[in-house]
């Protein structure tokens, strides 16, 4: 295209400086919002990580854990009540809210550090590109 028009534009106007700067301006602040994401996504990574960990140990246990032969035959012993169990219930089910509340959490910190990581990667095509007014 640059040979038909020839010199008739300009290759940068007045605007051009300013685009510019406010682009970079943009892009700096892309990288601390990813940098402050990236953080977040780690921590919850390891509260993940350990919860995996401490149910993998707990998977893995002896087979006396798992041994359920009182349940069953002539000498079985009587299910605890209901009211008993559920009340027994209550730390399990925060500590499983908790924990659903962190996987949440990373999932979305990781959509929105994709997002984030997509924007800065255009911008800095962008101000690679000679961030011209006829650029990218």
């Amino acid at each position: 295209m640059r040979e038909v028009i020839g010199d008739a534009a300009p290759e940068q106007d007045e605007h051009t400086a300013r685009v510019t700067a406010e682009l970079e301006q943009r892009l700096l602040q892309l990288d601390a919002a990813a940098r402050q994401l990236r953080a977040e996504c780690r921590e919850n990574a390891k509260t993940l990580d350990a919860a995996e960990a401490e149910l993998i140990k707990q998977m893995e246990g002896s087979d006396a854990h798992w041994d359920v032969s009182n349940l069953f035959g002539p000498g079985a012993t009587p299910l605890a009540t209901a009211a008993a169990a559920d009340d027994n219930d209550a730390p399990r089910r925060d500590q499983e809210d908790y924990y659903l509340a962190k996987f949440r959490a990373y999932v979305s910190c990781a959509g929105r550090l994709a997002r984030l990581e997509c924007k800065a990667g255009v911008a800095r095509a962008r101000l690679g590109a000679g961030g011209g007014a006829g650029g990218v």
